[in-house]
């Protein structure tokens, strides 16, 4: 469902949150002219009956026929929150790509 939204959509940049399933996504959006950027988050879950760890994370695709990929930068907020984690329920991560436009 989510492939065809992305198929009628024609974004030449898509960005995903709660990320899973990247070799599903990178088989389905390579073919359209995608390269997949990812970054897999684990978070230990302690919540009434639920326990162990859970996968997911972020995701950023762009068009290769239009941009090349300058650089990626993974932040972390564990590491910025300065001895003061306990303030952040569950890990917290931002993925920031810079794209260079390809002339033509």
């Amino acid at each position: 469902m989510i492939v065809e939204e992305i198929k009628e959509s024609k974004a030449d940049i898509i960005c995903f949150q709660e990320f899973c399933d990247e070799d599903y996504f990178e088989e389905e959006l390579t073919p359209l002219g995608y390269t997949l950027c990812h970054q897999i988050i684990h978070n230990k879950i302690h919540k009434g009956s639920l326990h162990g760890v859970v996968d997911h994370g972020l995701a950023i695709a762009y068009k290769t026929d239009k941009f090349t990929m300058n650089r990626v930068e993974k932040v972390d907020f564990m590491d910025l929150a300065l001895n003061r984690s306990y303030l952040l329920k569950r890990q917290q991560q931002a993925m920031l790509c810079q794209l260079k436009t390809k002339k033509g």
